[in-house]
């Protein structure tokens, strides 16, 4: 798996960060992007790389109402589960899923409000059900990619970053065995 990590990795800076602005932040530019201005209670997307910057600097919060909770990660499970056809996913999903994760760890790290042990209750059933879902998911991947081993821009469509590199390389496994078995047999 060291090639999806080094690409998640690379894919993983590029991928927009919902934050909350705390503060008043002029118009600046950074790295030929220009952001800004935003005053505080602000909700905005910025790339990972400006929004780690406004993170340390205690210039924004993770905005948590635009990540995926428990409740709809049951209910993406719940419709993966009772449908032949496979789902819709952002191709981000998993990256907003991790940082749900990490917004309650450092929730339960900071607050004095909410108790710790319903966090990670909370930490402990989203990733049930993320690994759940994805699961289902790899399933009806491979059974996609058996059946047609050209990837094909529908499916595409309907993946994750992650599962994308996992449904070309599958194809592509699956399309050299298959044509191995075509000619060691005609």
């Amino acid at each position: 798996m060291g090639l999806f990590k080094v690409l998640y990795t690379s894919i993983d800076t590029s991928w927009k960060i919902p934050l909350t602005i705390l503060v008043n932040i002029p118009r600046v530019e950074y790295c030929g992007e220009a952001i800004g201005p935003y005053s505080p209670g602000d909700n905005v997307e910025l790339p990972r790389y400006i929004a780690d910057m406004l993170l340390r600097g205690n210039l924004a919060k993770v905005n948590t109402k635009k990540l995926p909770t428990s409740i709809e990660l049951s209910k993406l499970l719940w419709i993966e589960e009772r449908s032949e056809q496979l789902q819709k996913l952002d191709e981000d999903f998993l990256h907003r899923v991790k940082l749900y994760l990490k917004s309650l760890e450092q929730l339960a790290r900071e607050s004095t409000s909410v108790n710790p042990i319903l966090l990670a209750q909370e930490a402990q059933y989203v990733k049930i059900k993320v690994l759940d879902l994805m699961k289902r998911r790899l399933v009806k991947i491979v059974k996609i990619a058996l059946s047609n081993p050209n990837p094909r821009q529908e499916v595409l469509e309907k993946l994750t970053i992650e599962e994308r590199m996992l449904y070309i390389k599958l194809c592509k496994e699956l399309g050299s065995w298959l044509s191995f078995l075509e000619n060691e047999f005609k």
